[in-house]
Parts: structure tokens; C-alpha cells; sequence
């Protein structure tokens, strides 16, 4: 027996908060028989804004006297702990128009998955109540049921009804 918390029988009990968003992602190109799909895929860009007008404040963060071990420890194991997420993007696009895309979200998480931080587009937000950054996914039921109400709003059908005008032929 080793020492080592590590049961190779659990590894297919931990759900991926992306594989969670790709379900949903797959189910856009089979009810428009291909013509829109949603797409998740790695980010490297930006993915929460910031104060970019006072670096030498970023550097300042607490006493800039006093270090605290716990800030390069776990999942801040690199300089930059926003280098150390897992980040993805969901967005939308078509078959006619595959230059095209329509951002919905932007969501990243670290080992541990949860919490799942996302940033989704400003009017879907405001129209299904929620901030459009900082938001803080802490399990599977509540991630799944935020993507429900972003797939579901009325911002979404509008995107979704205009990419199916622009794939019908004739």
C-alpha cells in the first residue's frame, strides 16, 4: 500500500467543468444539424479586467515588508497564480460564417475545479441577473445550471436566430 491519496478507481468520478460546458456546446451543432456550433476551447488572453493605469500598487499587494510562504504554496506555485488555471472559452459561430464569433463566456478554474471562476458577456448577464465577471461557480449542480440560464437567454436566441438566417440557403 503506498503512502500516496490516490485511488486510480476515482479518476473517472471527477466530472471536468469543461467536459460539463462541452456537453452542453455539443448539443448547438446536433439541433442545427451542424449549421451553428458553440465551441470550447483553451484561452490565453485576458479574462478579467483590471486596473492596468498603477502597476507599481500590484507590486505593493500587503506589506511589502512582511512575506507570507502561503502565496507561492499550492496552486500559486508560479509567480503569476492566474498562470496556474485551467481557462477556456465557449463561443458561438457558424457554418456560413466561420470567421464569426460570438464569445458567450469565459470561465477558468484551478485543480482543484471548483470554485470555477467565469466572466460572461456583458448583456447576457444583466439580462439573466448575474455580475458578468467574478463569479464564483462552487459545484457541478450550480455550474450546470448557470450554463442553462446563459444558453437560455433571450441574448443567445437573438445570436442564435440571425448565425441560422445567415446559414439558409437561397
Amino acid at each position: 500500500m503506498s503512502a500516496w491519496n490516490y485511488n486510480k478507481d476515482d479518476i473517472d468520478r471527477v466530472k471536468l467543468p469543461k467536459k460539463i460546458v462541452e456537453k452542453f456546446s455539443n448539443e448547438l451543432g446536433k439541433i442545427t444539424d451542424g449549421k451553428i456550433v458553440a465551441r470550447v476551447q483553451e484561452y490565453n488572453g485576458a479574462y478579467v479586467s483590471e486596473d492596468r493605469g498603477a502597476p507599481i500598487v500590484s507590486l505593493l499587494k500587503g506589506d511589502p515588508l512582511k512575506f507570507d510562504v502561503q502565496s507561492i504554496m499550492g496552486e500559486n506555485a508560479t509567480s503569476d497564480g492566474e498562470r496556474n488555471k485551467f481557462v477556456y472559452e465557449m463561443y458561438i459561430t457558424s457554418k456560413n460564417t466561420p470567421n464569426y464569433r460570438y464569445r458567450v463566456l469565459i470561465m477558468y478554474y484551478g485543480i482543484l475545479m471548483y470554485p470555477v471562476g467565469m466572466t460572461i458577456q456583458e448583456d447576457i448577464a444583466n439580462e439573466i441577473g448575474l455580475k458578468s465577471e467574478g463569479i464564483n461557480i462552487e459545484n457541478e449542480d450550480e455550474l450546470n445550471m448557470v450554463i442553462e440560464k446563459i444558453l437560455g437567454s433571450d441574448t443567445i436566441g437573438r445570436i442564435l436566430r440571425n448565425l441560422a438566417r445567415l446559414n439558409v440557403n437561397g
